[in-house]
């Protein structure tokens, strides 16, 4: 796969169903830690696989995993069935695993976003030494709503359906605060047309500190390390160097640079209101 070792883990969750992931062990020593990927939505963890990749080269170990209903996991896919599905899941690299993680790393794209901003605020495990989220929405009821407002009729009745039909409970704007004190990094481009910008702005508002966002200009649907990785992956990885040792340094936030990326402005002020992020 791509080149590098793994395995294939079959795991539990909590409600029986069996679980499928791929466990990529650090290709350098020292390992500094676990990423846990959380994957976004219709499709397995082979699709997004390619954005995380680099992890191992960098001295973490990768673990991604499929939700019930996906993939090779048993199942159907269920809001809350993804708690479960989380909990099995560092469960696993806990105690099913001889080799200690580490401090685990949560990363989220899109849904796996969602999912993982859910989790954590839910759950607050104590191996969670830091949390990435990308092109997350802020909740169900609210991208249902913002897909309905394109879509012909569905527009005049986008209020009530996304209110009838979408359930809330498991959304992460309401419980993202309560990451705190655990650092949280916010990733969002400023043209997604699958997630729109504000629902990235609102989630990181509703966070508590320690927080970074970090705002791509002209970026599109999870484009950090895809269309933009040269420019964002040694950037995320000094990210990762300060948050695992706490040591606080400055808040990337990003303006509209070369073709080549993003280019990066720092300033020693961590929370911003989301209004002068946008405003840089």
């Amino acid at each position: 796969m791509f080149g590098f070792p793994h395995e294939n883990v079959y795991f539990n969750n909590s409600q029986g169903e069996k679980l499928h992931g791929w466990y990529l062990p650090s290709r350098v020593k020292p390992v500094k830690g676990t990423v846990l990927y959380f994957h976004g939505n219709a499709h397995n963890i082979s699709h997004f696989l390619v954005s995380v990749i680099e992890f191992p080269d960098a001295g973490y170990n990768l673990f991604t995993f499929d939700y019930q209903g996906y993939g090779l996991s048993e199942g159907s896919p269920d809001p809350e069935g993804t708690l479960a599905d989380a909990d099995a899941a560092l469960e696993y690299l806990v105690k099913g695993r001889e080799q200690d993680p580490g401090p685990v790393i949560v990363f989220g794209q899109s849904l796996g976003g969602a999912i993982a901003l859910n989790w954590v605020g839910n759950r607050n495990p104590s191996q969670v030494a830091a949390v990435i989220s990308e092109s997350a929405f802020a909740s169900y009821q609210q991208i249902a709503h913002d897909k309905m407002n394109d879509i012909g009729i569905l527009r005049w009745f986008r209020d009530p359906f996304s209110r009838w039909f979408f359930d809330d409970r498991f959304a992460p704007q309401p419980v993202i605060h309560r990451i705190s004190p655990t650092p949280l990094l916010i990733v969002h481009g400023t043209r997604d047309p699958i997630v729109p910008y504000h629902h990235g702005l609102q989630l990181f508002e509703a966070a508590s500190q320690p927080k970074e966002f970090w705002s791509i200009p002209e970026g599109r649907h999870t484009p950090m390390l895809v269309r933009y990785r040269r420019r964002y992956w040694p950037l995320l990885l000094a990210y990762l160097e300060r948050a695992l040792n706490q040591s606080g340094g400055p808040s990337p936030v990003f303006v509209k640079g070369s073709e080549s990326g993003p280019d990066p402005v720092f300033s020693s002020q961590l929370n911003y209101p989301p209004e002068s992020i946008k405003n840089l």
